[in-house]
């Protein structure tokens, strides 16, 4: 346990897996200990920052303590998540992204006074990736950085593809659905691959698979 304001350590705890029944109930059980400790010296929390472990978000929610996530741990699972999609194929772009998505993050977490603000800076870097610097939500509506001309539009990120699809279909196809009509009925279709197989008789089937033990006695 560290206070934060003074970055001192205020209490060390060892627990050992085989006391709480597994290694995964051990995080919780030290910050049990450090508590009980502390409120026993007549120490009271405004709030505590820890991991996102499940557990020990249960016990301080139902503790009514005030927590915060460890923004070291979020962006280091952002940035594994990000590193994966980058090693897939045409991620060379978003690899270049990676550095400012994570400074996104501290930043936002260091610049916001609510959860709504901090939710709508973090919202803001799917625009500003694309070299869109206006926003929709009303608590963020443009990036506070100058803005930069370059006529190079190879850096910026693309909208997702499900997103075209989705312009698309509420846009063009619901209002006037029939030249897609049209078009899908021109499609060639090939036959199911189980055409190619003749097709069994269906009790013979069942009686295959009917167990031994239905048969009588062996």
């Amino acid at each position: 346990m560290m206070d934060l304001h003074t970055n001192t350590i205020v209490d060390i705890q060892l627990v050992q897996s085989n006391e709480v029944g597994g290694s995964t109930h051990m995080e919780k059980e030290g910050l049990k200990r450090s508590l009980a400790l502390l409120e026993s010296r007549g120490v009271h929390l405004d709030c505590i920052v820890t991991d996102r472990h499940p557990q020990v978000q249960k016990f301080l929610r139902e503790r009514n303590i005030t927590h915060y996530y460890d923004v070291w741990h979020f962006a280091k699972g952002i940035s594994n998540k990000l590193l994966a999609i980058s090693m897939q194929k045409d991620g060379e772009k978003l690899k270049k992204w990676m550095k400012s998505i994570n400074n996104h993050i501290y930043w936002t977490a260091a610049g916001s006074t609510s959860g709504p603000e901090r939710i709508a800076k973090w919202t803001s870097i799917l625009n500003h990736v694309r070299d869109v610097n206006v926003h929709e939500d009303p608590l963020y509506p443009k990036c506070e950085h100058a803005i930069r001309q370059t006529s190079d539009r190879s850096k910026w990120l693309q909208a997702g593809y499900v997103d075209d699809i989705m312009d698309v279909i509420f846009e063009e196809v619901f209002p006037n659905p029939t030249p897609y009509r049209e078009a899908l009925l021109e499609i060639p279709v090939p036959e199911p691959l189980t055409a190619q197989y003749e097709k069994p008789d269906k009790v013979v089937v069942i009686s295959s698979l009917v167990s031994r033990f239905k048969r009588g006695d062996v």
